[in-house]
């Protein structure tokens, strides 16, 4: 028996396959902050983009999604527009395309400095984590974004979505 799959996609992929790739990713995240792990899972929640509206990580698509009359876009093309507008995401973008890519361009994929803290800290560690949590941090214009919190800011707004589209009108 053979099964035959079109061009587009990869197999019988989804983008709500993708999604839950993203939370299981997520959760092995959240319980070791590694850099492989950050790679996993930047790199999914910025491509799903792409699985969502064609080329979706693009500028120049997202300023025409912006420019189209908001009654006119889908429910993807208005999910891409508000991922885009997350100030989480911008660590997302940074994170996945300095995954990929040894050296960034510093225009339309800039990189920052990283860093790796180890401890408890208020305001950012959560009940569960261990005093020897280490958390993955970007520097983003000088302030420090915890991957961890930005990882579930983009997470959580994709799960939305797909809980929409799930759910019965």
């Amino acid at each position: 028996m053979e099964q035959s799959f079109p061009a587009e996609g990869f197999f019988d992929l989804s983008a709500s396959d993708l999604f839950g790739l993203a939370c299981e990713q997520y959760t092995a995240f959240y319980a070791a902050q590694t850099p492989v792990n950050a790679f996993l899972v930047s790199v999914t929640l910025f491509h799903l983009l792409d699985w969502l509206v064609k080329n979706g990580t693009k500028e120049n698509v997202r300023e025409k999604l912006a420019a189209k009359d908001e009654a006119g876009r889908s429910a993807e093309e208005a999910l891409v527009l508000k991922i885009h507008g997350l100030e989480a995401f911008r660590a997302v973008i940074s994170a996945a395309n300095n995954a990929k890519h040894h050296t960034l361009d510093g225009k339309t994929r800039p990189a920052y400095g990283k860093r790796i803290k180890r401890g408890f800290f208020t305001g950012v560690s959560r009940v569960g984590d261990s005093l020897g949590t280490e958390y993955l941090i970007l520097d983003v214009d000088d302030k420090p974004v915890w991957l961890r919190d930005a990882f579930w800011a983009v997470l959580d707004t994709y799960r939305e979505y797909f809980q929409k589209e799930r759910s019965p009108e």
